[in-house]
C-alpha cells in the first residue's frame, strides 16, 4: 500500500497509533512528504499526553506541512510545542534534532511565514548547518532563517549530537609496531576557523603523533560548512601494549573525547592473503593491471561499437574477488589518476575494490570543497556559451543541435560542454568540463549564454549579464509546473521555491508549436521570451536520415530485414524510490513477443534516463544507456510506447505507433495526467495487453495503412515546425541575445 493511501486509512479508522517520522515516511526534501496537515487535530490531542522529547519528534511532518494546516490548528500546534520547549530539560534537548527545535520554537512563537521559508530552505541540505561557538557551546547558525532573538539553547548542538568521531583510514604493521594514519573530527565544527587542539593518551601515557592536513578526512565528515583537514594524524601504538588508545580535542572552551580500542586496531591490521592475492596495482596505457592476481581490466570500451571512450563512474568489476596482499592492504585506501579518470582503490573485508571516479582535484572533491567553488564569481565572459544535456550525461538532444549550429556560424565564440565525466565525448570544437570542477563551476558563473535541456542545479542563480535558454527534453503533453506540484500537495510557499529555481532562472525558453506556449505561461508563470518554432533535436528526424538509420542498425547489429520494435515505456512517478529512480514498466512481454514473432523481429529495450540500464537477452537490446534517442527512432521501423513525449518525435519520420496503456485511466487521473486528453495525442491503436501488441505486429503493413492518415493529421496539428530548420532559428534568436553584449 502507497504512503498516500496508508495516511487515508489511518485517517479514516481515527487510529490513535503514534504518527512517528517513519510511519509517515517524513523527511525534509518536502517533494517527498506527503500532506499532513489534515491529520492534525486528529494527532492533537494524544500530543498532550507525550515528552517534550517524544512530541517534537512526533510534531516533525506537521511543521513541514504547517503551511497547509488550518490557522486554528496550527495555533493549537504552537501553543503545545511552546509547553514542550519550555519543559524540554538540557539533559534531553540532545535527543532532539537542533532543527526539529528550530522549526518547532518558529511555530511557537507564531512564525508562520518564517517557518515555511526555513521548510522549504533547509528541505535539501540534511543536516548539514553551518555552526559558530560561544561560551564553551556549539551552536547551529542558520543566519537569516532564524531570527536573531532565538535562544542559544534552542540552537545547542549537545555533546551527544557533535561527538569526537575516529577513523582508521589506514593501518600497518612495522615489526611491533602499528603505524596509524586516524581521522579524529568533531563533524560540526569548522577545523579550519577553529583548530583543534588534539591530545593523545595511552594508559595515561601521552602517544607522539602528527597531523597531515589531509582532504581525506574532510571528505569523510561529509559536511557543506566545515573543513577537517586538520583532523588526520599519523602515529604509532606498541602492538605488545593491551590499552586502549584516548583521543581528547578542545575547541574553544569545547572538549570531546574518544576511546579507539586496541582490538579494533588488531582487527584494523592487515592479514596474510595466500596465492593469487593483488600485490600492487598500476595502469598501463588504457588498462588497469593488477599485479600478483594476473588481472587485467580495461579502462576504456567501445559501447554499442561506438568510437573507444573512457568507462563511466561508477565500479569497476574485476571478474572474480581477488583478496589484498597485506604490503598493499596496509597503503590503501589510495588513489591513481590518468588524465580521463581517478581509480580508487580500497579493501573491503580482505578483497579489492575498484572505483572510476571523475578527474577532479583534491580541492574539488567533496562536499565542503563544492560548498567553497559555489562561491565564485568570475566576471561574466560575453563571448562564451555554456552547454549542457541531461546534466552532463550526454551530448544530445536540443542543445547538442544548437552546438552543432552555433559553431558552424560563430567559430569565434567559445563553446563548453558540462559533461560528469569523460566517458562523455565532447564534438569536435568544444571545451570539456568535469561536472564539479572548478573550471565547470566557474564556466556556470560566468558564461555569456547557457543552454540547457533540465532542471539546473539548485544553486545556480543567473548572475547580471548572464542568459539561460531552456530547451526541455520532451514535446509538452503531461502535467507539469504548478498543477503537478499541486497534486504533489506542495503549499504555496514551496511552489515558488519551485518557481525561483525554475522558471525564474529562465531567459528564454522552447516550445515545438505556438499552441504550447500557455502551457508554461500558465503552468511557470512565464513572462520572458518564448521561441516556439519546433525543436532543434528533431531536425536530425528530418535531414539525411537514411544514413544515420542505417549506421545506428549496423552498430546493434539489427539485420536488414528484421522488425526493430522501439519499446520505451515512460518514467512512472507513482513507481518513484526516489526523485530519480524507479522500476521498469514491464507491461509488454518482450519474452513472450519474441517468441510468437520470431527472429525476423528484434526488440530495442529504451528504458526512461531514470530507469536502471537492463541486460540484453534473445532477441532483445537493452538500449537504455544508447547516447542518441534519435538513433534508435531512425533504426526502428515501429514504436510500441504508452505516455511519452516521444510520439511525437517518431511521429515526424512517419513510422507507426502501438499504444500499450493499460494503467491509462490510473495515469491520467493519479500518477501524473496531461496537460490534454492522451487520446487526442496518440495516432496509433491503444492497447491493453501484448497479445494485443503481437497481433499488431502480425500485420505490420496493414498498421502502417491504417496509421498513416492519424499520424498526418497529427503532424499537422502539433510537428508544423519540425522541418529540419529549428536549430537555424534558434540560433537566428541566440545571434541577437550574444550582439547585446
Amino acid at each position: 500500500m502507497s504512503l498516500r493511501a496508508r495516511l487515508r486509512a489511518w485517517s479514516r479508522r481515527g487510529s490513535r497509533s503514534p504518527l512517528s517520522p517513519d510511519r509517515l515516511a517524513a523527511v525534509d526534501r518536502f517533494g517527498e512528504t506527503p500532506a499532513v496537515a489534515h491529520l492534525l487535530p486528529t494527532w492533537l490531542p494524544r500530543a498532550r499526553r507525550l515528552s517534550p522529547v517524544a512530541l517534537l519528534s512526533e510534531a516533525r511532518p506537521f511543521l513541514i506541512d504547517a503551511e497547509q494546516a488550518a490557522e486554528a490548528d496550527f495555533a493549537a500546534l504552537g501553543s503545545l510545542l511552546a509547553r514542550a520547549l519550555a519543559r524540554l530539560r538540557d539533559a534531553d534537548a540532545g535527543q532532539v534534532a537542533v532543527d526539529d527545535r528550530a522549526r518547532a520554537w518558529l511555530a511557537a512563537t507564531g512564525r508562520r511565514a518564517a517557518l515555511a521559508d526555513f521548510v522549504v530552505e533547509r528541505a535539501f541540505v540534511g543536516d548539514n548547518v553551518a555552526t559558530r561557538i560561544h561560551d564553551g557551546r556549539i551552536l547551529a547558525d542558520y543566519g537569516p532563517l532564524l531570527p536573531a532573538e532565538a535562544p542559544e539553547a534552542l540552537l545547542e548542538l549537545h555533546p551527544e549530537q557533535s561527538p569526537l568521531e575516529l577513523r582508521i583510514r589506514r593501518c600497518r604493521r612495522v615489526g611491533e609496531q602499528a603505524e596509524i594514519e586516524l581521522i579524529a573530527v568533531v563533524r560540526v565544527v569548522d577545523f579550519a576557523s577553529t583548530p583543534p587542539r588534539f591530545t593523545l593518551t595511552r594508559a595515561g601515557e601521552p602517544v607522539a603523533f602528527t597531523t597531515q592536513g589531509d582532504p581525506a578526512a574532510t571528505r569523510f565528515s561529509a559536511r557543506r560548512f566545515q573543513s577537517h583537514d586538520a583532523g588526520s594524524l599519523k602515529l604509532s601504538l606498541d602492538l605488545g601494549q593491551q590499552a586502549d588508545l584516548e583521543v581528547r580535542v578542545e575547541l574553544d572552551g569545547v572538549v570531546r573525547t574518544a576511546r579507539l580500542a586496541h582490538q579494533r586496531v588488531l582487527a584494523r591490521l592487515p592479514k596474510p592473503a595466500g596465492p593469487r592475492a593483488a600485490t600492487g596495482v598500476r595502469v598501463e596505457g588504457r588498462e588497469l593491471v593488477i599485479d600478483g592476481a594476473d588481472v587485467v581490466l580495461p579502462l576504456w570500451h567501445e559501447p554499442f561499437g561506438l568510437p573507444a571512450r573512457p568507462r563511466p563512474a561508477g565500479p569497476l568489476p574485476l571478474g572474480r574477488d581477488v583478496p589484498v596482499a597485506e604490503e598493499l592492504a596496509g597503503t590503501l585506501p589510495a588513489t591513481l589518476s590518468t588524465t580521463e579518470q581517478l581509480i580508487e582503490l580500497v579493501a573491503e573485508k580482505g578483497l579489492l575494490k575498484v572505483r572510476l571516479l571523475p578527474p577532479l582535484t583534491e580541492d574539488e572533491r567533496g562536499r565542503y570543497r563544492q560548498q567553497q567553488l559555489q562561491r565564485l564569481e568570475p566576471p561574466i565572459a560575453a563571448d562564451h556559451v555554456l552547454f549542457s544535456a541531461y546534466a552532463g550525461r550526454g551530448i544530445t538532444d536540443s542543445p547538442a543541435a544548437i552546438f552543432a549550429e552555433l559553431r558552424r556560424r560563430r567559430p569565434d565564440l567559445r563553446l563548453s560542454w558540462a559533461i560528469t565525466d569523460h566517458s562523455v565525448p565532447v564534438p569536435e570544437g568544444a571545451e570539456p568540463l568535469i561536472a564539479h570542477s572548478r573550471a565547470w563551476h566557474e564556466a556556470w558563473a560566468s558564461a555569456r549564454l547557457v543552454v540547457t535541456n533540465v532542471e539546473v542545479q539548485r544553486n545556480f542563480v543567473p548572475r547580471p549579464g548572464q542568459t539561460l535558454l531552456q530547451t526541455f527534453h520532451g514535446y509538452p503533453s503531461k502535467s507539469m509546473g504548478k498543477v503537478l506540484w499541486e497534486s504533489k500537495n506542495f503549499s504555496p510557499r514551496k511552489i515558488e521555491y519551485q518557481l525561483d529555481h525554475t522558471s525564474r532562472t529562465w531567459d528564454l525558453l522552447l516550445t515545438p508549436h505556438p499552441s504550447m506556449d500557455r502551457h508554461y505561461r500558465e503552468q511557470y508563470d512565464v513572462r520572458g521570451t518564448i521561441l516556439n518554432q519546433g525543436y532543434p533535436r528533431n531536425d536530425a528526424l528530418v535531414v539525411d536520415t537514411e544514413p544515420r538509420r542505417a549506421e545506428a542498425r549496423r552498430r546493434l547489429g539489427i539485420g536488414e530485414q528484421q522488425i526493430a520494435v522501439l519499446n520505451a515505456p515512460t518514467w512512472r512517478d507513482d513507481a518513484a524510490t526516489d526523485f530519480r529512480s524507479a522500476a521498469l514498466a514491464d507491461h509488454l512481454d518482450t519474452a513472450r513477443l519474441i517468441e510468437e514473432l520470431g527472429e525476423g523481429f528484434v526488440v530495442l529495450q529504451r528504458g526512461h534516463r531514470f530507469n536502471a540500464a537492463g541486460v540484453d537477452r534473445p532477441g532483445v537490446i537493452d538500449v537504455t544507456e544508447y547516447p542518441e534517442i534519435n538513433d534508435l527512432i531512425l533504426a526502428a521501423d515501429v514504436a510500441v510506447l504508452d505516455y511519452s513525449s516521444l510520439r511525437f518525435d517518431v511521429a515526424i519520420t512517419g513510422k507507426p505507433m502501438l499504444f500499450l496503456v493499460p494503467d491509462l485511466a490510473d495515469y491520467a487521473d493519479g500518477a501524473r495526467g496531461f496537460l490534454y486528453p492522451f487520446e487526442e495525442s496518440a495516432p496509433g491503436p491503444l492497447l491493453n495487453t501484448t497479445a494485443e501488441v503481437i497481433a499488431e505486429l502480425r500485420d505490420l503493413p496493414g498498421l502502417r495503412e491504417r496509421s498513416a492518415p492519424l499520424i498526418a493529421a497529427f503532424n499537422e496539428r502539433f510537428n508544423a515546425f519540425h522541418d529540419g530548420g529549428a536549430a537555424a532559428r534558434v540560433v537566428d534568436a541566440i545571434d541577437e541575445v550574444l550582439a547585446q553584449g
